[in-house]
């Protein structure tokens, strides 16, 4: 897996997914940035729950400028936060998120 980048993100879309992805703290989960076959490009907070199983939160699409997803700024700012609360001890990040 590469590094998140800008550039990184405006790749051309290959046969397969393509992950990118930057650990924010070890233990304390990860960055990750998908882009898709046709060319969807999609931003996830990677983690270990509870239970020891790896998780994928999605943050939402990409855009480099924001205007219709997240700047990377602004996925890495979110990750940030969630990494925070994982670290707090919150292991259940998808349940605490949805409630």
């Amino acid at each position: 897996m590469a590094s998140i980048t800008d550039k990184g993100m405006q790749a051309r879309p290959g046969v397969a997914d393509t992950w990118l992805t930057h650990s924010l703290q070890r233990g304390a989960g990860s960055l990750s940035g998908r882009i898709t076959p046709a060319g969807e490009r999609l931003f996830y907070f990677r983690y270990t729950d509870s239970t020891g199983a790896r998780r994928l939160l999605p943050l939402g699409p990409y855009h480099p400028k924001g205007a219709a997803g997240l700047t990377l700024a602004q996925a890495f700012g979110r990750a940030a936060e969630l990494s925070a609360l994982y670290r707090s001890g919150v292991r259940d990040l998808r349940e605490q998120r949805s409630g």
